[in-house]
C-alpha cells in the first residue's frame, strides 16, 4: 500500500530542483547581478558616444533628431537599470545592516526604467512609420516629416509617457516594516493611498508591458517588411536606370557590383559604391534640411542619401524586434502560468530567463552604434573626430 502511494506521488521536475539548489541560485544571481551590469555598462558607454556624436554632428534633419532622442532614452534606461542592479546586489551582500533600504531604492528606480523603455519603443515606432511612409509613398510623404514636425512628435512622446508615470511614482513613500526573514526592521516603500496606488500600478503595467510592446512589435514588423521589399525594389530600379550607362567603380560596373554583392549585402552595394551620386549626396550638405534638397527625383525614385537613411532605420527596427521578442514571450508565459510562480525554484527559473532577456535587449541598444557608424556620414566623422582628439590627449 505504501509502495503504491509512493509511486502515485508527483515527481518534481529536475529543472525546478536545480534552480532551488545552491548552484541554481548562484546562476540566477550571476546573470542578474554580474552579467547584466556588465552588458549595461557597455550599453551606457555606447549610447553616451551616440549622444555626443549626434550633438557634435548636428541635428539638421528629422531622422538625426529621432536617433539622438532614442540614444538619450536608451542611455537613461540602461543607467537606471545598472543602478538598480548594483543597489539590489549590494543589499543582498550586506544583510547585516539594520536598515536594508538599498533594495527599495533599486525598486523605485526600476519603476522609472519602464518609463524610458516605453519612450524608446515609441521613438522606434515613429522612426519605422516615418521611413516606411517615405519609401512606400515618396511623392506624398517625401517632404511631410519635416524637422519641426519631428521635434513636435518627439517632445509629445516624452511628455505623454512621463506624465502618466508621475501620478503612480508620486504615491510612493518610505515606511518601516518588520522583516521576518532577517528578524530586523527594514525601510521600504509604501503607498500614500494604497487603493489608488494599486489601480495606477496595474494600469501602468498593462500599458508598459502588454499594450505598447505588442502593438509596437506588430507595427514595426509590418514597417520592416515594407521597407525591405521597397529597398530591394529601389535597388532594382537604380540598376535598370544605370544599366545603359554603367559607372565604372574600382574596375567594375554598377551592374557587376550589384551582382557581386547580392549574397553579402542584399544587392545594395551599387548604391554605396556609386561615387558619382551616392558618395557626394551622402556627405553633409549645408542646406540638407531645407526644401531645396530633393528627396525624390521627377519619377518618384528616392535619392541615394535617403535610401541610406531608410536602410539605417530599417536595421535599427530589425534590431529592436530581435531585442524585444524574448520579452514578449516571457510576458505571455507570465500571464498564462502566473499561479505556478509561487515556488522559489520556479521564481528562480523565471528571473533567470528574465535576466537573459534583459541582456539581449541591452545588447540590442548597444549595437545601434555600428548601424549609425556605417550609414551616417556625419555621425562617422564626429566619432572619428572625438576618438582622434581623445587619442591625442592620451598620448600627450
Amino acid at each position: 500500500m505504501n509502495n503504491s502511494t509512493e509511486h502515485q506521488l508527483p515527481q518534481e521536475k529536475p529543472l525546478f530542483q536545480f534552480f532551488r539548489s545552491a548552484k541554481g541560485v548562484m546562476l540566477w544571481y550571476s546573470i542578474n547581478y554580474f552579467a547584466n551590469p556588465a552588458v549595461q555598462f557597455v550599453a551606457i558607454s555606447s549610447n553616451t558616444v551616440n549622444v555626443l556624436a549626434f550633438l557634435r554632428s548636428g541635428t539638421k534633419d528629422g531622422i538625426s533628431i529621432i536617433f539622438l532622442s532614442l540614444s538619450i532614452s536608451d542611455l537613461l534606461h540602461n543607467t537606471a537599470w545598472f543602478t538598480e542592479r548594483v543597489l539590489v546586489g549590494a543589499d543582498l551582500i550586506h544583510k547585516q545592516y539594520p536598515y536594508h533600504w538599498l533594495i527599495w531604492i533599486g525598486f523605485f528606480i526600476s519603476r522609472c526604467t519602464q518609463m524610458w523603455y516605453v519612450i524608446s519603443v515609441l521613438l522606434t515606432v515613429f522612426a519605422a512609420v516615418q521611413k516606411c511612409s517615405c519609401i512606400a509613398l515618396p511623392l506624398v510623404f517625401g517632404h511631410y516629416f519635416t524637422r519641426r514636425r519631428t521635434v513636435v512628435v518627439v517632445v509629445l512622446i516624452f511628455t505623454i509617457v512621463i506624465s502618466y508615470h508621475i501620478p503612480g511614482l508620486s504615491l510612493y513613500r518610505w515606511e518601516e516594516y518588520f522583516d521576518k526573514a532577517t528578524n530586523r526592521t527594514r525601510l521600504g516603500y509604501g503607498w500614500a493611498n494604497r487603493p489608488l496606488g494599486l489601480k495606477l500600478n496595474i494600469a501602468t503595467d498593462w500599458i508598459n508591458f502588454i499594450s505598447v510592446p505588442f502593438i509596437s512589435e506588430g507595427v514595426i514588423t509590418i514597417c520592416v517588411i515594407i521597407m525591405t521589399l521597397k529597398l530591394r525594389e529601389a535597388a532594382t530600379t537604380r540598376l535598370k536606370m544605370t544599366s545603359g550607362k554603367a559607372v565604372i567603380v574600382d574596375g567594375n560596373s554598377d551592374k557587376e557590383n550589384y551582382q557581386n554583392s547580392s549574397e553579402t549585402e542584399g544587392g545594395y552595394k551599387n548604391i554605396e559604391n556609386d561615387r558619382v551620386d551616392c558618395r557626394n549626396n551622402a556627405e553633409p550638405m549645408p542646406n540638407a534640411h531645407s526644401k531645396s534638397y530633393p528627396v525624390t527625383n521627377a519619377h518618384g525614385v528616392l535619392n541615394p542619401r535617403e535610401l541610406r537613411v531608410i536602410r539605417s532605420a530599417n536595421l535599427i527596427c530589425l534590431i529592436f524586434i530581435i531585442g524585444t521578442l524574448p520579452n514578449l514571450v516571457i510576458t505571455v508565459c507570465n500571464l498564462l502560468f502566473r499561479p505556478l510562480f509561487s515556488d522559489i525554484g520556479e521564481q528562480a527559473l523565471y528571473f533567470t530567463f528574465k535576466g537573459i532577456q534583459t541582456i539581449i535587449y541591452d545588447s540590442s541598444t548597444a549595437v545601434n552604434s555600428f548601424v549609425y557608424y556605417k550609414f551616417n556620414t556625419k555621425y562617422r566623422k564626429a566619432v572619428n573626430s572625438m576618438f582622434s582628439c581623445f587619442c591625442k590627449e592620451v598620448s600627450t
